[in-house]
């Protein structure tokens, strides 16, 4: 879009059906939030919240679900719950926030069904928010998500936390801004009932990457994961995994933009639903300086490699070595 008001176009995504809800972050502050018809392209609506300038970063966030979409505004501290069942015409029902302040809460957020998970910005403290919505007008904090690693480090570091939620599977990135050590960034899974991490994505061997993580997303058993170097070692692209084992992850394939924008941010946020896909670069360059831009994919166009038998995105000597080791399991 090419509105001064949409600046940071792309900064949150969410999908659902033929819906997209597209978050803007720029200098006023305070989103909008637009929704898209995907199969015409439409803008069917914009909005902001009812705190106007109040709801700093207003549209940061966004997740959906059903007639609900809840949208983060990071600055302000909370989230906002909207009924999106008419999209040209979303009515904001509640706005939340946790008991205990978190720092910038709201930085990220997923939905799925009633159950929203919710991080923050903070760096010696990372944690996400698990809220129940079943009564969408009064939404009920319900557990706390804490990260553990075998490298500290790694996370203690990152500049947020973005968060996924599909069931009762979420999906947290806790990704590295420190460039001397790549290896350090992941994505964790957690069972959100018991609150236990339960896996742990990483990029395959051979990519390294100053922001592995940096957005994260899922659904069904597909876990999207974002990765973004500032160093310019790799091209920015999204990991695609299965986690129908979330203990035992398997890489899928990649999603790489057509061409590489040394300006943009591809892959800065993504969102999937059913065989789509739509990747966000709200610092692309298309129609005026950091216009933003998002990326639709048709995931059932795109050429996985069936010989990748690692489905690392790389064909070598290990895909011959895994296929070995599970003709020997039988």
């Amino acid at each position: 879009t090419d509105d001064p008001n949409t600046r940071g176009f792309g900064a949150a995504l969410a999908m659902q059906g033929n819906l997209v809800i597209i978050g803007a972050v720029n200098d006023e502050g305070s989103g909008p939030v637009s929704i898209f018809d995907t199969d015409t392209g439409v803008e069917l609506s914009r909005f902001y919240s009812s705190l106007g300038q109040q709801a700093g970063l207003f549209g940061c966030s966004v997740a959906v679900s059903g007639d609900l979409a809840v949208i983060g505004a990071s600055d302000a501290e909370r989230c906002f719950v909207f009924d999106i069942s008419n999209p040209e015409e979303p009515v904001e029902l509640a706005t939340f926030a946790p008991a205990v302040r978190a720092y910038q809460f709201g930085a990220s957020v997923a939905v799925s069904g009633t159950t929203v998970v919710v991080s923050h910005n903070a760096w010696f403290d990372k944690r996400a928010f698990v809220f129940d919505i079943s009564d969408p007008e009064h939404p009920l904090e319900r557990a706390t998500l804490h990260l553990t690693s075998d490298r500290p480090e790694s996370w203690r570091h990152g500049y947020g936390t973005p968060v996924g939620i599909d069931g009762d599977l979420a999906i947290v990135g806790t990704y590295n801004d420190e460039y001397a050590d790549t290896r350090g960034s992941t994505a964790s899974l957690f069972d959100t009932k018991t609150g236990q991490q339960v896996g742990t994505l990483r990029p395959p061997q051979e990519f390294e990457y100053d922001l592995f993580g940096v957005s994260v997303c899922l659904s069904g058993t597909v876990a999207a994961v974002g990765s973004v170097d500032f160093s310019g070692r790799q091209m920015p692209r999204v990991f695609l995994y299965d986690v129908s084992h979330p203990a035992d992850p398997i890489p899928i394939g990649q999603l790489a933009p057509g061409e590489f924008d040394w300006w943009g941010n591809f892959a800065w946020t993504v969102a999937i639903a059913d065989s789509s896909a739509i990747v966000g670069d709200p610092w692309d360059v298309g129609n005026e300086p950091e216009s933003g831009a998002a990326y639709l994919y048709d995931l059932t166009r795109c050429d996985f490699c069936p010989a990748d038998f690692n489905r690392d995105g790389e064909l070598d000597t290990r895909d011959v070595l895994d296929f070995l080791n599970a003709w020997t399991a039988g």
